[in-house]
């Protein structure tokens, strides 16, 4: 027969012993961190700031963009001190516009440039090479928050014993072209003043967006004729409640714009602005 006395007594010792390995198991598991008890593949939450999010980003239009050291003088300073014609393009007779894109850091340093247009001779490695080696520059802002910005200029090289007709003839096939960058940039007629005075008449805040408490910033791209009319207008990045249709309608309704100019031709230009939706306190 069994003894059942043993028989209790050796079922005791095992469930305390498997009890206290129980309470050894939790009190292990609960010294490991939670990223490492989670399972593999699982998405794990962080929680940051909004603004943060900006730190990688790059933008292409802020509400004020990158500026060299010095301003536009301190650049073409700049320029005239360091920007070698090549013996090459010399040679060859090779003038033109190179047009540079690259992204000014929130640090105010450059990276990541890059040729949009080149016109070879050696123009195209030399117009990079004063672009990464410039001083830095005044990074873009956001929200009073400094940020990486994408920047596209254009440097021209030309030749001085060329005569003027021939440089413009070189641009007679560009009527319906559209660019980016040009030597002076399109402007509304009267300047930034007018423009503020447009917008400060004409933008209204739309009641769906009072509503809701919707505000921040439109972008909208748009084409600058040669003629100073504006045509193609599209969002770029909008905040809704209505405040897309109405930054569309202020750009599509502005009055003429001072053209761009490339090689004292009036060119057609793509436009990027930013237009601000803010709701008073």
């Amino acid at each position: 027969m069994i003894d059942r006395t043993n028989f209790r007594s050796g079922r005791t010792i095992f469930l305390l012993a498997a009890i206290s390995l129980v309470v050894v198991f939790v009190a292990v598991v609960s010294c490991i961190p939670d990223e490492i008890l989670q399972a593999p593949g699982e998405p794990q939450e962080v929680w940051v700031e909004t603004i943060t999010d900006t730190h990688n980003e790059v933008f292409d239009v802020v509400e004020n963009m990158p500026t060299p050291a010095g301003g536009n003088e301190g650049w073409n300073q700049y320029l005239s001190e360091n920007l070698r014609y090549p013996s090459k393009a010399k040679k060859e007779g090779i003038e033109g516009t190179v047009y540079v894109a690259f992204i000014v850091n929130s640090d105010g340093s450059v990276r990541d440039a890059e040729i949009l247009r080149g016109i070879g001779g050696g123009c195209d490695e030399e117009a990079l090479k004063v672009i990464k080696n410039a001083p830095q520059w005044e990074p873009g802002t956001q929200r009073d928050k400094k940020i990486n910005v994408r920047i596209r200029l254009p440097i021209r090289f030309a030749l001085l014993n060329n005569s003027r007709e021939e440089r413009e003839g070189t641009l007679t096939s560009t009527g319906s072209e559209v660019f980016d960058v040009v030597e002076t940039m399109p402007s509304l007629v009267g300047g930034t003043n007018s423009w503020n005075q447009y917008l400060a008449g004409n933008l209204q805040y739309p009641s769906e967006a009072k509503k809701k408490g919707i505000e921040g910033i439109v972008y909208v791209a748009f084409i600058v004729n040669n003629d100073g009319t504006v045509s193609n207008a599209e969002i770029l990045r909008g905040i809704g409640g209505g405040c897309d249709e109405e930054a569309l309608k202020v750009v599509k309704n502005s009055p003429k714009w001072d053209p761009g100019i490339q090689r004292d031709q009036k060119v057609n230009v793509k436009m990027r602005i930013p237009i601000r939706f803010a709701l008073d306190m």
